[in-house]
């Protein structure tokens, strides 16, 4: 009897052992699948992932957390197949209670739908379904997943819209032989005529087909190269559109080695080209070239023409600094080195001209530079353009030459004008010399009077010889247009010789007042030119005034040297003042004025740089001329 109850306790003691060993593998079991359902519904969370199971028998719903965090309906809210097709909207509500349908026959489904969740907010989401079959092979419910998508649908319909509304094909295509797209955006339509879904596998034409024949060998080596050397491509060539028209385009592409595929860009260029030929007709025409220079890489690019002004081989490429430098001529060298150093060290822009030798001619040329800087001001490359000015220059030289000319024709009239009065003025110190040799010759022996009419004489041979050394001074003419720093005054001075034989047969007090000592840098014949219509203007507009008058005023002030001529007048009118400097322009009578004195005069003076107009200040009339100063080792030559 006891061993019997002995052995019951032992057996029941084993048992709850073995029971408790049971209870806490259940136990250890159920904390694992509480973690696993945390891991799970953190998962969910994460990835904006809801799950959801349907009992096909009670249609009794499941949905986890993120289900109805998705839907925003309380969690616990008991649901429904019917209920849950509900928050979809428009055709994509028929789409779902489709792929449900076809679900419980067996089709699995996954589907991007329109959403609008509890509290009205719109989404986008991803639906996915199963069938799951008990041991007998029976479908006994459906199970699938939902997922908040809202945000990558956007921002690939904002990818599209961009892709679709670029200037340009994008694409992505294998790399064989057909170039078969995986994707090409909508553009290639408007560059093509062909529907992007053309080429897409392939289903009605290939990429490759509508490359223009002659270029296809080109553009299969190129892309092959960069598979090869795993470099990126640019390439240009031409494709036939749907309509025959043939069109330039510009590729550029890379391989993808992860997935063997080829992704890129293709670029219209077929305007460009065409605005590119017109360009490249137009700089023929005017024998323009343009060209750049980028400091960092020391790239040098020209355009076509620049071949054209300089003796350089096209296939060969831009030349090096020296080796252009080379053929300039030698007189221009320092120069240009110096004024191209000048924009690259600081910036500053540049125009002027240089010979440039060739083998059979020598070419002048204008050059125009200027420096481009990055955002913090650095200079980090130069642009600018060549000119061919050859025929400019000759023809400027040829004007030179007849404005030398004209000024000479015009001095001669003058000299014509004066002849009179130049008579006059020698004949009355060749009088005095007359007179008093006769006296000499009668009274040799009275040496006290002998030395007066000496003084006498010598001071008129000395008016006669300023007289004679003005009209040569005056008559002369040189065969260049030289200008050099000169004293204004000195100018003046020499042109007054002439121009008081006037003033005295006018009756007119012609007199000069200086206090500048600054240089000038002029052409001496033309300012004399100017000095003299200046002076016979004002002969002219006071030789009916009984107070006749004219003072030539040379001063400096600042950078400035100021000539002024100012006569008895009493002013110029509003009226004309505005027309005087107009060529044919004059107020005096039918035959007596051709209307372009004051209109050279102005000519002049712009191309020394020189500024005339009328000093409003004086109470009678009175030009004035503001000349630069001239700088020691600064020339203000064009």
């Amino acid at each position: 009897m006891q061993f019997w109850t002995v052995a019951k306790i032992i057996a029941l003691s084993i048992s709850l052992y073995f029971l408790w060993r049971a209870l806490k593998k259940v136990k250890a079991q159920k904390d694992d699948i509480s973690e696993i359902m945390k891991l799970s519904e953190n998962l969910q969370m994460m990835t904006n992932i809801g799950g959801w199971q349907v009992d096909i028998e009670t249609q009794k719903s499941i949905w986890t957390t993120q289900t109805y965090k998705i839907h925003e309906i309380p969690e616990g809210t008991p649901t429904g197949v019917a209920m849950g097709i509900e928050f979809y909207t428009g055709d994509d509500k028929k789409r779902i209670d489709q792929a449900v349908h076809n679900c419980i026959l067996g089709i699995p489904f996954r589907e991007v739908l329109k959403f609008r969740s509890a509290k009205g907010t719109n989404k986008w989401v991803e639906c996915a379904g199963e069938p799951v079959y008990n041991n007998e092979n029976k479908l006994y419910k459906l199970r699938g997943t939902i997922q908040d998508v809202t945000e990558s649908v956007n921002l690939k319909n904002q990818l599209s819209l961009i892709l679709n509304h670029s200037p340009a094909a994008v694409y992505e295509c294998l790399s064989n032989k057909n170039w078969t797209m995986k994707y090409i955006s909508s553009f290639i339509e408007k560059l093509s005529g062909y529907p992007s879904t053309d080429f897409i596998n392939d289903q009605v034409r290939s990429y490759a087909s509508i490359i223009h024949p002659e270029d296809l060998k080109f553009v299969s080596n190129t892309i092959s190269k960069s598979i090869e050397s795993l470099i990126d491509f640019d390439i240009n060539y031409r494709i036939i559109t749907k309509s025959g028209e043939i069109k330039q385009v510009w590729e550029r592409g890379s391989f993808e080695s992860s997935s063997g595929n080829l992704i890129g860009i293709i670029f219209d260029q077929t305007e460009q080209k065409s605005v590119e030929q017109m360009l490249t007709e137009s700089q023929k025409v005017a024998k323009l070239g343009n060209w750049s220079f980028d400091l960092k890489t020391q790239e040098i690019k020209w355009s076509q023409q620049m071949y054209q002004l300089f003796p350089e081989n096209p296939e060969l490429g831009p030349p090096s600094f020296e080796k252009h430098k080379s053929t300039i001529h030698p007189d221009d060298q320092e120069r240009w080195s110096s004024t191209v150093n000048e924009c690259i060290q600081n910036g500053t822009p540049y125009k002027f001209r240089f010979r440039v030798v060739h083998p059979d001619k020598t070419v002048w040329l204008e050059a125009i530079g200027k420096a481009t800087k990055d955002p913090n001001g650095n200079i980090i490359a130069l642009n600018g353009t060549g000119q061919d000015v050859t025929e400019t220059v000759q023809i400027e030289e040829s004007l030179n030459i007849q404005r030398l000319k004209n000024i000479q024709t015009a001095k001669l009239a003058s000299l014509g004008e004066m002849s009179a009065g130049v008579a006059h003025e020698i004949n009355n110190p060749l009088a005095i010399v007359s007179g008093n040799l006769q006296i000499l010759l009668s009274s040799a022996t009275d040496n006290e009077k002998l030395n007066k009419k000496l003084e006498v004489m010598l001071k008129a041979t000395e008016r006669i010889a300023k007289i004679v050394h003005g009209l040569k001074k005056f008559a002369r003419m040189s065969d260049q247009n030289e200008r050099k720093p000169q004293l204004l005054y000195q100018i003046v001075q020499e042109t007054l010789y002439i121009l008081e034989i006037k003033a005295k047969m006018n009756h007119t007090q012609l007199t000069m007042e200086n206090t500048s000592q600054s240089l000038v840098f002029c052409n001496q014949l033309e300012i004399e030119q100017v000095i003299i219509n200046l002076v016979t203007n004002s002969l002219d507009a006071i030789k009916n005034l009984n107070e006749k008058w004219i003072i030539i005023r040379i001063f400096d002030q600042g950078h400035q040297v100021i000539l002024q001529v100012e006569d008895s007048g009493l002013g110029i009118s509003a009226s004309i003042e505005s027309k005087l400097f107009d060529p044919f322009f004059t107020t005096k009578p039918v035959g007596e004025g051709t209307g372009l004195g004051l209109s050279i005069t102005k000519g002049i003076l712009d191309d020394h740089k020189a500024e005339i107009s009328l000093n409003k200040s004086s109470a009678n009339t009175c030009f004035e001329i503001r000349f630069p100063v001239h700088i020691d080792g600064l020339k203000n030559a064009i």
